[in-house]
C-alpha cells in the first residue's frame, strides 16, 4: 500500500548533511536501474539490496520490517555497544529503538500527543505506558549527588591521560580542547581523539564523546561547577525539561572528578 501522508521532522545539520549525502547515493544507484518503476527521487530512501519479487513490481526494491530489523540488530552486533547497567552487549532491535525516543520524550515532559506525533501513531492509545513509567525528573541535584550518581550512570564515555604527550594526535595543539570560561590561561580539559571537525559544541559535548581523551589535570572541577550552577539558574527562569538537558553531561564530568580525585588521593566514600 502507497504511503499518502508525510510528517516533516526537525534534524540536526550534522546528521541532515550525512542524511543528504547518503540520500544522493541512492538516488544515483537508482538512476541506473533501467527497469525501475518511478523517478529515481521516489526511491525508498533504505532500499533492498537486491530485488524482491515477491512485492509488485512498484515496491520490488522496498525493505520489509523484518529486513530492518535485522539489519539494525546486525549494526548493533558489529558495533559491540556495551551496556552501562549490564556491562554486556547491547541487544538493539527496532522496537527498543522507538521505545527509548517515547520514553525519552516522556522524560522531558512531553504528552501523550507529542509522543504520539513522535511514534506516527494515528491515535495515542497506545501512548500512555511511557507516560506512566516514566519517574519523575530530580529536580535539585549538587555536586555531592552528581559524584555520588556518576558511577551508577557510567556516562562518561572517553578515556584519561596525563598530558599531550599520551593523545592521540599528540604533535598537534589544535586538538587540545581548552574554554576560559574553566581556565583563563586556557588550560586544556583534554584532547580530542577523531579527526576532522565534529560540529558538536566543545568542552561540554566532547565528556559523552568517545574519542575525548581527559586529561588528569585539567579543569573538569570548574566545568562541573559551572554545569551545575546553569542548571540551577536554569530551573529559576526555565522549566525542568530545559534545566536537565545536560544532566547526563554533568554525571560524566562528575565521573571524570571522581576519577581524578581516586587518582590523587585514592579511593572515598566521603564524595
Amino acid at each position: 500500500m502507497r504511503r499518502e501522508q508525510f510528517t516533516d521532522r526537525l534534524i540536526t545539520e550534522t546528521i541532515g548533511a550525512m542524511l543528504f549525502a547518503y540520500a544522493a547515493q541512492v538516488r544515483l544507484r537508482f538512476e541506473k536501474i533501467k527497469n525501475f518503476v518511478g523517478a529515481a527521487s521516489d526511491a525508498p530512501l533504505f532500499p533492498q539490496r537486491k530485488k524482491n519479487r515477491s512485492y509488485r513490481h512498484a515496491f520490488q526494491y522496498h525493505t520489509s520490517p523484518r529486513e530492518i530489523g535485522n539489519r539494525i540488530s546486525s549494526i548493533f552486533e558489529d558495533l559491540k555497544v556495551i551496556s552501562e547497567r549490564t556491562g554486556e552487549p547491547i541487544e538493539i532491535t527496532s522496537k527498543r529503538l522507538r521505545h527509548t525516543v517515547a520514553t525519552v520524550a516522556a522524560r522531558e515532559g512531553h504528552g501523550e500527543l507529542i509522543i504520539a506525533e513522535l511514534l506516527d501513531h494515528s491515535d495515542t492509545q497506545n501512548v500512555g505506558i511511557y507516560v506512566k513509567a516514566t519517574p519523575e525528573i530530580i529536580e535539585r541535584i549538587d555536586k555531592a549527588i552528581a559524584l555520588r550518581m556518576a558511577p551508577l550512570a557510567r556516562a562518561f564515555a572517553g578515556t584519561f591521560i596525563e598530558d599531550q604527550s599520551d593523545a592521540v594526535f599528540n604533535n598537534d595543539h589544535a586538538y587540545r580542547i581548552a574554554d576560559p570560561r574553566f581556565d583563563t590561561k586556557l588550560k586544556p580539559m583534554g584532547n580530542c581523539g577523531r579527526h576532522g571537525a565534529c560540529g558538536f559544541l566543545a568542552p561540554i559535548a566532547c565528556y559523552t564523546c568517545p574519542s575525548f581523551q581527559a586529561w588528569v589535570e585539567g579543569p573538569h572541577e570548574e566545568v562541573l561547577s559551572y554545569l551545575l550552577a546553569e542548571r540551577e539558574r536554569l530551573l529559576k527562569k526555565t522549566d525542568t525539561r530545559i534545566a536537565t538537558i545536560n544532566d547526563r553531561t554533568i554525571l560524566a564530568v562528575a565521573e571524570v572528578v571522581k576519577h581524578v580525585r581516586e587518582t590523587k588521593e585514592g579511593p572515598t566514600d566521603d564524595l
